[in-house]
């Protein structure tokens, strides 16, 4: 939803009405002397009209405002987890892991005995349907 345009017309009309003499060519906005008459219900429309925009200006403005406090909390959650990460970085010590040549070389061992298990695995099954 999109900031509702003020009612610019309406705004200028509630700006113009006075509590002078009401004529027509001088002073068309005026309560006096019977402008109430003229006057009194188109004010009574423009203040709907402008109150009406006023609620709809605030609700849009609301939205926005929990927007920005989303916003707010995000950003906060994301430092939180760049601190975190920089103090895990500090923390980190290389020697304490293994290697990728450690690592490989553990996991040939075992696939080596994988593969030994295998043989005697064929084997017995063999041993036994003879």
């Amino acid at each position: 939803m999109a900031l509702p345009p003020p009612p610019t017309s309406e705004l200028v009309r509630l700006a113009e009405y006075n509590g002078n003499a009401y004529d027509e060519v001088s002073n068309p906005y005026g309560f006096a002397y019977g402008g109430h008459r003229q006057n009194f219900p188109q004010s009574l429309t423009d203040f709907a009209i402008v109150g009406n925009w006023t609620v709809d200006a605030a609700l849009y403005l609301e939205g926005q405002v929990m927007l920005i406090d989303q916003a707010v909390i995000d950003a906060q959650q994301a430092a939180a987890a760049a601190q975190q990460s920089a103090e895990d970085a500090a923390l980190f010590d290389p020697s304490s892991y293994y290697s990728k040549t450690e690592i490989d070389a553990a996991l040939a061992d075992k696939a080596d005995m994988q593969d030994l298990s295998n043989l005697e695995a064929t084997a017995f099954w063999l041993a036994m349907t003879s």
